[in-house]
């Protein structure tokens, strides 16, 4: 899913997926890979650092370059997420970790020297942030215990050895079912 397309034939660089939106179901979907919504947060997040920062910064002079390069890391982050490299997660976690709690902090440290709206956008980014890091910590400890790409069982929670214990048993009935005939 990392080529973009969600479903299409792809070469769209993403844009189906950030503007019509993605699933974790369905043909193409990949499960425990959220991936493609961390994509979307951070695509959403820096384009709404960089088109609403004149509304939310109180020196535009010294902020805006690090508001852009803060959005040019997002963004980068962005076009390389996919659902094999393990660094991904970890990396996009940083980046919306540390953009939620910058965005948070500056909004509400400096509530009482800033306009409501002001306050409202660096809050929202934040939020934006926040569910980043909710989805990239969720494809990491997928990665973690092996789970991308791995569908769910009924069985997925009991440990290997009742795993094996409960085949033999079934056989064991099924042989003597056999033999009663």
């Amino acid at each position: 899913m990392s080529d973009g397309g969600g479903g299409g034939s792809g070469g769209d660089g993403g844009l189906a997926d950030f503007f019509w939106g993605t699933s974790n179901v369905g043909r193409m979907g990949i499960p425990h890979y959220y991936g493609d919504s961390v994509r979307q947060l951070l695509l959403g997040a820096s384009a709404l650092m960089i088109i609403t920062s004149p509304l939310y910064t109180n020196t535009l002079r010294r902020e805006f370059p690090l508001i852009v390069i803060a959005a040019l890391m997002s963004v980068a982050l962005s076009a390389v997420i996919n659902p094999r490299d393990r660094w991904v997660p970890i990396a996009t976690a940083l980046v919306s970790g540390i953009g939620m709690v910058s965005y948070a902090m500056w909004g509400m440290f400096q509530y009482d020297n800033i306009t409501p709206l002001a306050f409202v956008l660096r809050m929202a980014i934040a939020v934006i942030f926040l569910f980043a890091f909710y989805f990239s910590m969720k494809t990491l400890r997928a990665f973690m215990l092996h789970q991308i790409g791995k569908r769910e069982t009924i069985d997925e929670f009991e440990e290997e050895d009742e795993k094996i214990d409960q085949e033999m048993l079934e056989r064991e009935q099924f042989l003597n079912s056999k033999k009663g005939q």
